[in-house]
């Protein structure tokens, strides 16, 4: 499995467990409030926040577009600038022969007795 079809195939799994875990918590929330006499304003807090969390974990804002909407004068990150497992193992990276090092003493842990 290749890391993109990797990472939709986690996303899809989040979701689905968010989705689910909210079916059954945003009623059970509904149903303690009308028992469990909790300051109406408290409850509706929780729950505001509870769903602000899951349509920012659904859908995840880029807070480098949300820091040049304000400052007009940063400078948004290159591709090229953030860390991806492709440059941390490319040669011209000073931590490969690091990594390199720790992969074969693993490997060696592995094949002794």
């Amino acid at each position: 499995m290749n890391e993109k079809t990797k990472s939709r195939t986690e996303k899809f799994f989040i979701t689905a467990y968010v989705f689910s875990f909210s079916t059954i918590w945003v009623p059970l929330i509904t149903i303690i409030e009308t028992y469990v006499f909790v300051r109406g304003m408290a409850m509706f807090a929780i729950i505001t926040l509870y769903e602000i969390e899951l349509i920012f974990l659904v859908y995840p804002v880029n807070h480098h577009l949300i820091i040049k909407f304000f400052n007009s004068a940063y400078n948004l990150p290159t591709p090229e600038s953030t860390t991806t497992p492709q440059n941390i193992s490319s040669p011209s990276n000073a931590t490969s022969e690091k990594i390199e090092e720790l992969e074969t003493i693993e490997t060696n842990q592995h094949v002794q007795p």
